[in-house]
């Protein structure tokens, strides 16, 4: 199944991008002003629309049915392999290379084996040895793993049937992190906190929501956002500048899929749109910064060490915020060599060589 949502895949370039500011720049100009410090100091909730937007589009590219057919799992199994391991296992080989050079003593095999497995957000020992943003990447494999199982045995495509269990379990998880894993609530403690936020069953609310909002969209529900989707569009957007821009509650306490409705409900727009807003989004250019943008994400951490160790060996000094800078223009750069080079060929040999899969939607979320 062929499905044409370019105008989605710079959104994902837009969150990466500033999940990076958030993990590097966040202190320096201008990021560092009372306008921007606030939204940057909390845009590491990009990942939770990274998850949303993952449910969305797979339950799209992968309906109920396409599991009954003789060798979908294989063919889906190997297709999401191809998508997130390969780029993957680059930096987190880059990542433990720069460890046993310049911190031998962090070195761990079990931490190793638990990040090539995709298992470490299970073990939170095990999540900051390498590559700290590969957490991510752990969840969204059990969201892998759990994902034909759900569309096809639990939800069988059913709208009425994904919503009310989506809504459900992220109802059950929001008053868990409020009453449990909450770092403000008396008696917790960080690492519990920490364990929350990256515990994949904790996150699953996210990833469901985004399936609902994919099948509403397959089956062509909620006629008065399409009928609106600008109008939609517009109040999604500003509603999240409003959450992002000023301090809230909402945002604080909003790790474990809190926004992920309104995170729903902006994507569901701009899906819908066929507006100046989409033809915009749909540029070549930004469509690109889009297919990048698992690159950025994923690099970032193993880059940064090998960059800055790049600099010290070269003789050269920058002062401090235009190293950032340097830097993350540079992962950009190095995103877009990998993707071409790497990500891309690669892909494209496992499906066509080891699935016979089709070429389906080609800016799946990671």
């Amino acid at each position: 199944m062929k499905i044409e949502i370019p105008q989605l895949t710079f959104t994902r370039f837009l969150a990466a991008i500033s999940i990076v500011i958030f993990h590097y720049a966040a202190e320096y100009f201008p990021f560092n002003t009372p306008t921007l410090h606030y939204f940057i100091s909390h845009a590491n909730l990009g990942v939770c629309y990274f998850f949303v937007l993952s449910g969305f589009i797979l339950s799209i590219v992968y309906e109920a049915s396409f599991f009954s057919k003789p060798g979908a799992l294989k063919k889906f199994f190997i297709a999401r392999f191809a998508r997130i391991y390969p780029v993957y296992l680059i930096a987190l080989l880059l990542g433990m290379a720069s460890v046993w050079l310049y911190q031998r003593e962090k070195f761990s095999a079990a931490s190793a084996v638990s990040n090539a497995l995709l298992i470490q957000a299970w073990i939170p020992l095990h999540l900051k040895t390498y590559n700290l943003p590969g957490w991510s990447l752990s969840v969204e494999a059990f969201f892998y793993l759990t994902f034909p199982w759900l569309i096809y045995k639990i939800f069988k495509g059913s709208f009425r049937t994904s919503t009310i269990l989506a809504f459900a379990i992220w109802m059950v998880s929001f008053i868990l992190y409020l009453f449990v894993f909450n770092p403000a609530f008396p008696g917790a403690e960080e690492n519990t906190y920490i364990n929350a936020v990256t515990n994949p069953l904790l996150q699953m609310n996210n990833f469901l929501i985004g399936i609902a909002g994919g099948i509403a969209y397959s089956q062509g529900k909620f006629n008065l956002i399409k009928k609106h989707s600008s109008l939609f569009l517009a109040f999604a957007s500003v509603l999240m500048l409003l959450l992002f821009f000023i301090p809230n509650p909402l945002v604080e306490n909003a790790r474990d899929g809190l926004l992920a409705p309104l995170f729903l409900l902006f994507i569901l727009s701009l899906a819908y749109n066929r507006g100046s807003i989409s033809r915009m989004l749909s540029n070549r250019f930004l469509v690109y910064l889009g297919d990048i943008s698992y690159g950025i994400y994923i690099l970032q951490a193993p880059l940064g060490m090998w960059y800055k160790g790049m600099l010290i060996k070269s003789g050269i000094v920058l002062e401090e915020s235009m190293f950032i800078y340097s830097f993350i223009v540079f992962l950009v750069f190095f995103s877009a060599i990998s993707y071409s080079f790497i990500e891309k060929p690669l892909r494209l040999y496992l499906r066509s060589n080891k699935s016979g899969e089709q070429k389906m939607y080609t800016q799946m979320i990671k």
